[in-house]
């Protein structure tokens, strides 16, 4: 059952590598048409930037049992660049990476947490560049989210931003034509995993 669900997500994962590539290539000023996931980083680590612009993602990982004080996915950010402490930081700019949001919950017994945590259209990464920290944007351009009550078990779906000129989500699932919708619906923000932003320097 793992197994089935891992393709299940390779599956979603390699939609959106063709959906996107093929939408946004040029924008992001890839070399290189092919993305890849690489295995996702200790929460103690620093992100570095990508060899090849654009061939490769390389995600961060939260926790849902972290004490923020408000569930969305800035929060989180803010949490992990910890201002006064470790003041972690992707370092330079990348084109693009994921976030990762472990959803298990270990006590009185293993089981998924969906708290909801919001995804807005776009986030502030705090990136570590001419000597000095800047936040700057990145659009959340696609959303992986796991339905089931545990992870051995259920589904997995993939949501992609259409940017402009439609502005739309393009909800995919196995063997079906995307549905269209405006907005990431509750289900989404209370079962999400995976989040894929892309660097936007014409947003400031």
């Amino acid at each position: 059952m793992i197994g089935t669900n891992s393709r299940m997500l390779l599956s979603s994962f390699t939609t959106f590598c063709h959906f996107w590539r093929h939408i946004s290539l040029r924008a992001l000023g890839c070399q290189s048409g092919q993305l890849m996931i690489q295995d996702p980083r200790p929460f103690s680590e620093t992100l570095g930037e990508n060899d090849v612009r654009g061939d490769r993602f390389a995600s961060i990982l939260f926790s849902i049992c972290l004490p923020v004080s408000d569930h969305t996915l800035q929060d989180f950010i803010s949490y992990w660049h910890d201002v006064d402490g470790h003041q972690r930081t992707l370092i330079g700019v990348p084109q693009g990476t994921c976030i990762y949001l472990d959803r298990l919950q270990i006590e009185p017994s293993p089981f998924k947490d969906t708290t909801a945590v919001r995804i807005p259209e776009y986030v502030r990464m705090p990136c570590f560049a001419g000597g000095q920290i800047t936040w700057m944007p990145f659009d959340v351009v696609a959303v992986t989210y796991h339905t089931g009550e545990h992870f051995n078990s259920g589904h997995w779906q993939t949501s992609i931003w259409q940017g402009s000129p439609y502005r739309r989500w393009m909800h995919y699932d196995d063997g079906t034509l995307p549905q269209v919708g405006m907005h990431l619906s509750d289900h989404i923000h209370q079962n999400w995993a995976l989040v894929w932003i892309a660097y936007n320097p014409q947003f400031h």
